[in-house]
């Protein structure tokens, strides 16, 4: 923080050409998958702004970004955290 003002930012995602890209890790059904999850229904993808608060870790401060990301593929949440958000 310099003069009292804080360091958060806003992050903004675009992905273009998300139609033609699927997010997998290893598509093993026996995780439960289904066939909707992955792939982005749209060529343009462009998710909420989102506030990056200055006092967090950098991996908690973007998990509502990957949320979004990942809710718009079909999933619940990113693979990469747990339930706990870590």
């Amino acid at each position: 923080m310099h003069f009292n003002i804080g360091l958060e930012m806003t992050c903004i995602v675009s992905l273009i050409g998300a139609n033609s890209v699927e997010l997998e890790f290893g598509r093993d059904r026996s995780f439960g998958f289904e066939d909707h999850q992955g792939p982005f229904d749209r060529h343009t993808l462009t998710l909420p702004d989102v506030l990056v608060p200055a006092h967090l870790t950098p991996e908690a401060a973007m998990r509502p970004v990957f949320d979004l990301m990942w809710q718009s593929a079909g999933f619940e949440r990113p693979s990469n955290y747990n339930t706990a958000g870590e």
